[in-house]
């Protein structure tokens, strides 16, 4: 009996190498001080440490140098008996690469029951790490585009609004204007048309460049005012408009504003000027300068752009002195021909501007 015990207890411990030494994991036992008392073909392939060059040597080998109290921290537990299963941490191979691994560490009894070491099954997922890693990112590139998606939508649905409302206030004034006469004269429809489709060109230059927060709204005001000359050449047949645009960026508000400022004076240019209209914008120190010039007759003696003025003028102070906080003049020039002259500041960075004084009252 004794002779048929040892040659199954042979048996077993055959069945049990030839099982260590095909798994595909790593498995390594160490004693109780941390060094290595057996190394299987996997922990080699693994770990890149041959058997023989690292049994006998503290198992500190493997673990990298940012995790120091690791291999203490595995020892006091399997001193105290305890399992520890599908830990996922970090290891050093032989070459210096860093992988990630998952193991189950357990202690190892002598035939008394003492501890006597502790027996590791390692396995590489270094690839599922990475693998997870990926789709970690990949779906928080998901989540940011849709938050930008949602921040673009909301944007829009804004910029629709403001544009809406300012048409809204453009055909109130109209309709107070000629309220009496029930009937609108078919040149100030023209004119709610251009003020439309500025608008509509604004608004789609603003969808392109949506950001996050309305303060960092900005446009380019050569982008701005250079796409709605182009537009008021082919509405208004005058091929004869030249501008000189410096390019600066406006904020949204400034660069509304501006272009149905622009759209306005331009308009009126063609309609009482002899064919010739110049279109200057420019900044120096801050302080921005529109200016629109014709060749007509010119403003008479007495014009009051307050007390005289058409609907379209009104918009015009409306956006001049709450929009923009700025100043407007009206003045002839030689030998004929009329100058309008709009000035604004430019905030500064942080949105701070330099007050412009003595802007004239202006009641809606």
């Amino acid at each position: 009996m004794d002779l048929t015990e040892r040659n199954n207890l042979a048996t077993e411990q055959m069945l049990l190498a030839a099982i260590i030494n095909s798994s595909e994991d790593a498995i390594v036992s160490k004693d109780l001080n941390g060094i290595v008392t057996s190394w299987n073909p996997a922990a080699e392939r693994i770990y890149g440490w041959k058997a023989e060059e690292i049994i006998g040597r503290s198992k500190g080998l493997v673990i990298p140098p940012e995790l120091p109290d690791e291999l203490p921290m595995i020892l006091r537990r399997i001193r105290a008996g305890e399992r520890i299963q599908h830990y996922e941490t970090r290891r050093l191979r032989k070459d210096g690469t860093i992988i990630d691994v998952a193991i189950s560490v357990s202690p190892v009894y002598n035939g008394q029951g003492t501890i006597i070491g502790a027996a590791t099954i390692v396995r590489d997922i270094t690839d599922r790490m990475r693998t997870d890693r990926e789709l970690q990112r990949r779906q928080a590139e998901v989540e940011l585009l849709n938050e930008r998606l949602t921040r673009a939508m909301q944007e829009t649905h804004h910029r629709v609004k403001n544009n809406l409302q300012i048409v809204s206030a453009i055909v109130d004034m109209q309709t107070m204007a000629h309220r009496l006469s029930r009937m609108v004269p078919l040149e100030e429809l023209e004119r709610l048309g251009h003020h439309i489709q500025a608008l509509a060109l604004v608004h789609d230059l603003l969808t392109r460049r949506i950001r996050e927060d309305e303060s960092d709204q900005f446009l380019a005001s050569a982008d701005v005012l250079g796409k709605l000359l182009s537009l008021l050449k082919e509405t208004s047949g005058s091929e004869s408009i030249q501008s000189d645009i410096q390019d600066v960026e406006l904020r949204s508000k400034h660069a509304i504003a501006l272009s149905l400022i622009v759209n306005e004076l331009v308009s009126n240019a063609v309609k009482h000027g002899n064919g010739q209209i110049d279109v200057r914008f420019n900044v120096r120190n801050q302080l921005a300068e529109l200016c629109v010039n014709d060749d007509g007759r010119g403003f008479p003696e007495s014009f009051d752009p307050v007390v005289q003025g058409h609907t379209g003028l009104e918009l015009v102070l409306g956006l001049v002195y709450t929009d923009l906080k700025g100043q407007i003049s009206f003045e002839n020039h030689e030998p004929n021909g009329a100058s309008v002259r709009v000035t604004f500041t430019i905030p500064h960075e942080g949105g701070q501007s330099i007050s412009i004084d003595n802007a004239p009252e202006f009641s809606e």
